[in-house]
């Protein structure tokens, strides 16, 4: 029976074999990890509209177009978390405040009562009565994802949601510079100054 050579040369072809598909197994695997890996650390996509009946009536963003924007300093706000990020409205709240927006008295932020469970699929709203457009326009220069919501209050005061879209407020100089000029009493029509913001709803 002759098994010497051959059969040594064929175990020895084997043991070169194993070593190249154990590590072919492991990039793949490698691979398939790290695409799964990518795919989770993606951000997540949100709509504009928030699908929250109970907040009032939405309204086309083009209702603003051509409205009087109201200056930062005659723009009464309170920012509210609908996203649970802990601190995110506090931040937001102080942000507007060197805008010169004006903070509410009692309430300028805290969780949004009307999202109990802090769960907004959207990336948040701007809530204000239908009289008042113009204060409306001057937040959505700065939040242009944000779902514009008529709730009937008389006041004019906008609530800001954070829903859990947002990420942070990121205002770009030309927008800081259009707003204080809005304060100095100079005009600037929606459209100009909702062309200088950064954000993209994506």
């Amino acid at each position: 029976m002759s098994s010497g050579p051959a059969s040594t040369s064929s175990a020895s072809h084997r043991r070169k074999i194993v070593p190249y598909v154990v590590v072919s197994v492991v990039a793949v695997v490698i691979a398939a990890t790290s695409w799964v890996l990518a795919f989770r650390s993606q951000p997540a996509s949100y709509p504009v509209p928030c699908s929250l009946p109970a907040a009032g009536t939405p309204v086309s963003s083009t209702t603003l177009i051509g409205e009087h924007v109201v200056p930062p300093s005659d723009v009464h706000v309170r920012v509210y978390n609908a996203n649970g990020k802990v601190g995110q409205a506090t931040t937001v709240a102080e942000q507007l405040r060197q805008l010169d927006f004006v903070l509410d008295e009692q309430v300028p932020y805290g969780n949004d009562p009307i999202v109990e469970n802090q769960d907004l699929g959207c990336f948040g709203q701007l809530r204000y009565g239908e009289q008042f457009n113009g204060h409306a326009a001057a937040l959505h220069a700065l939040f242009p994802c944000f779902e514009l919501i008529h709730d009937g209050r008389p006041d004019a005061t906008v609530d800001v949601s954070l829903g859990k879209g947002f990420k942070d407020l990121e205002v770009v100089s030309q927008v800081e510079e259009t707003l204080s000029a809005l304060n100095r009493g100079e005009q600037a029509d929606l459209e100009g100054l909702s062309s200088l913001s950064s954000s993209t709803c994506s």
